[in-house]
């Protein structure tokens, strides 16, 4: 399960030549913004004519909200999820605490 990326980060080009995100300090977005960055990483790709690194982005289907993950080994991705999908505290559908 993925984590809310906690930080900033930075829009580079990889070595493979692909638009990728990179954990920065003094980077211009974070988790506030998210929606900013995705329209950030669309106006880079169709100006610069190259992909997006498929580590930067998932979008699940039916996906509408952006929101800055950490991946399993802390590296930052844009996900794009169903709208309620990542509420904090959300509980699954059918289950109840009995004790």
């Amino acid at each position: 399960m993925s984590k809310i990326f906690e930080g900033r980060v930075s829009v580079v080009k990889n070595t493979k030549g692909e638009i990728s995100l990179r954990k920065d300090a003094e980077g211009a977005f974070s988790s506030e913004n998210a929606q900013e960055l995705r329209e950030c990483l669309q106006k880079l790709t169709q100006k610069l004519h190259i992909p997006t690194s498929k580590y930067a982005l998932f979008k699940a289907e039916h996906g509408t909200e952006p929101v800055l993950l950490a991946n399993r080994f802390g590296q930052p991705y844009l996900a794009i999820l169903p709208k309620g999908a990542s509420a904090p505290g959300r509980k699954a559908s059918g289950v109840t605490k009995l004790a």
